[in-house]
């Protein structure tokens, strides 16, 4: 791919799932494979990622996702951040056979944490959460 060849760390790629953040076209999680196994760099899955699919774009080769929606349109976007991330680490090391790591934080710091998170696009992978 030219992003790679031209340098690029990673790619995003999307909109895996349809999403309302943003007009675009649908990959799906078979284009998604497809691009991941294009390239030698991370790819981070984009587009309409939420808990109830990260393991979908984590098992076709995503290092990682992005997300909007799943943060910012929840309740609570601490508790969803944390429940996002729970979902990713799980898949991740359950495609690597690896224990899953525990997110576990007290309310003090989960509230301190809440204003960065919500001010934050959420990228979590391999490595923990980018922010």
């Amino acid at each position: 791919m030219k992003a790679q060849a031209d340098g690029a760390d990673y790619l995003g790629a999307g909109a895996v799932f349809p999403t309302g953040t943003k007009d675009s076209s649908v990959i799906g999680v078979e284009g998604l494979a497809r691009i991941c196994s294009a390239v030698d760099i991370p790819v981070v899955a984009i587009g309409g990622v939420g808990t109830a699919n990260a393991d979908q774009v984590i098992a076709a080769g995503a290092a990682g996702a992005a997300v909007v929606s799943a943060v910012f349109a929840a309740k609570d976007p601490a508790a969803a951040t944390a429940e996002l991330l729970h979902a990713v680490e799980n898949a991740l090391a359950a495609k690597a056979a690896l224990p899953a790591t525990t997110v576990s934080r007290s309310l003090p710091e989960q509230e301190e944490q809440e204003d960065e998170q919500e001010a934050t696009l959420l990228a979590v992978s391999a490595g923990g959460v980018a922010h």
